[in-house]
């Protein structure tokens, strides 16, 4: 095998991402440009969740609903009342129908499929750096057979956290995030067209390449009418969204 010089990496890498840059615009803006006026405001959708562990792997059923880009409830089990509730930057774990603790919104995922769609792009790029992605850098990539734009990286580093979308539609298809030791890599696939925008139908996470979590949705429904108490801690267990 013949190997490529410095020099041939250097110039794949600048025709790569210069025809990009070209446009003046990065991917995060187009992103945002395209879906900003279109997101649903609402969302609500079933899952069911296969774990795997060192035991085998589990199913559950969870039941969801997002009030975006400031709410989001999960419930893990509605007979003992088991749920998350996400209050702007704020989770809130309830066990058996009482609060168990409480702490930080450290889930990057409400963000990054909804919640930047309804933020201004200052404060999306500001949460993104957080998160270890600079949307300044990027580049193309083949994946699946499809063309992708990857944001976070370039072609000459690889290793940081990133973003990718598809270069047709722009909607996310692959979250990367190194943690230490750990780089978690999250696929979305199955992508349907819900009104003007696309939706994820499955997801698989992946730590360290291998697969522990698999997500499939149904019943998934956008813009429909939710009480904003459904997410208010101090009134869980008076009001859900699926009694409705």
């Amino acid at each position: 095998m013949i190997k490529k010089s410095k020099f041939t990496l250097l110039v794949l890498a600048f025709i790569t991402t210069g025809t990009l840059a070209q446009n003046k615009e990065t991917p995060l803006t187009s992103v945002l440009n395209k879906y900003s006026a279109k997101w649903p405001k609402t969302v609500t959708f079933s899952q069911t969740t296969t774990i795997y562990g060192p035991n085998g792997e589990r199913k559950q059923t969870w039941y969801e609903a997002g009030w975006f880009p400031d709410y989001f409830r999960i419930d893990f089990n509605r007979e003992k009342g088991s749920s998350v509730l996400i209050n702007n930057d704020k989770e809130y774990y309830f066990k058996e129908g009482k609060l168990a603790r409480t702490g930080p919104n450290t889930n990057p995922l409400i963000l990054i499929t909804n919640g930047m769609y309804f933020l201004p792009k200052d404060t999306v790029v500001k949460k993104l750096l957080n998160l270890g992605i600079d949307e300044s850098k990027f580049h193309r990539y083949n994946w699946k057979g499809h063309k992708v734009l990857v944001v976070g990286t370039t072609t000459t580093d690889t290793t940081k956290a990133q973003l990718w979308f598809d270069e047709k539609e722009l909607y996310l298809v692959r979250f990367i995030q190194p943690d230490g030791k750990d780089t978690m890599d999250v696929r979305f696939d199955k992508h349907q067209k819900i009104g003007n925008s696309w939706h994820e139908m499955a997801i698989d996470v992946y730590q360290n390449g291998k697969l522990i979590q698999k997500e499939e949705y149904f019943d998934f429904k956008t813009d429909i009418k939710l009480d904003e108490a459904i997410f208010d801690p101090e009134k869980f267990g008076t009001v859900h969204w699926l009694n409705k």
